[in-house]
């Protein structure tokens, strides 16, 4: 099992996304794992965090990952979120107790996650007892809490630690506003979009010379051009209501 376990993470093998439903598309969950493999390669043990978990999707290769000692999963679990496409998002059932019935039909490993039901301004940074070294922000879409989100990651980081935002697509003034913030307090950092809709920030500036990450940089046009692609209803809304700037 462990063997298995390994030969899906060196291939990148999306299919250890697939016993539990991810509001990411494909090339997000292979980008994300390029990120998971560089992890690994620089840490022998290391520590996640995430911000807007649902169903607990997106923690299932951190769960099945023995380097994985600790994981970090914080939710308010509010029916609805607002978003910055101008509609609030309704999330059905949304609590900690059903995420973690589903991750318990993929590892026996479920103890190492700590469940906290707040937003991040709620949480004093001391509640983060182990420093993560990857933060994931995915909770409510809209720029203002991407922003706090961030600053909140940015407290309880592990030192050279990596930052991923989710839908960068959506919350893209929130993330300027993080990279004016680091700029500002003259924080050295590395940031790039990575496919389809991952931004990433990251404190270890040897990031950028490890080749998967190198490669899926270069790919990155299908982040731009998936971005573009979602704001296209709302083009044609402005044209066709001739709303011009």
């Amino acid at each position: 099992m462990k063997q298995h376990i390994e030969q899906l993470f060196q291939n990148r093998d999306i299919n250890i996304y697939s016993s539990i439903k991810s509001q990411t598309t494909e090339n997000d969950r292979y980008s994300f794992l390029t990120l998971l493999n560089w992890q690994r390669n620089i840490s022998k043990e290391y520590c996640y965090l995430e911000i807007g978990s649902h169903l607990g999707g997106t923690l299932q290769p951190f769960l099945l990952d023995p380097r994985c000692t600790y994981i970090y999963s914080i939710d308010k679990r509010p029916e609805f979120q607002p978003d910055e496409r101008g509609r609030d998002f309704y999330y059905e059932n949304n609590s900690s107790e059903r995420m973690m019935e589903f991750l318990k039909q993929i590892s026996s490993e479920t103890e190492k996650i700590k469940c906290i039901d707040k937003s991040s301004t709620e949480i004093k940074p001391k509640e983060i007892v182990i420093k993560p070294n990857l933060c994931f922000i995915d909770g409510e879409h809209t720029d203002k809490t991407a922003f706090n989100d961030f600053q909140f990651c940015l407290k309880i980081l592990e030192k050279n630690g990596t930052i991923i935002f989710h839908d960068a697509n959506i919350v893209f003034n929130g993330i300027r506003k993080a990279l004016n913030y680091l700029d500002k307090k003259d924080i050295s950092y590395k940031a790039f979009n990575l496919p389809d809709s991952l931004f990433v920030v990251s404190f270890d500036l040897s990031i950028v010379e490890d080749s998967g990450i190198t490669e899926r940089i270069f790919d990155n046009y299908k982040s731009y051009l998936f971005g573009l692609e979602t704001l296209d209803p709302y083009r044609k809304y402005a044209v066709k209501n001739k709303f011009f700037l």
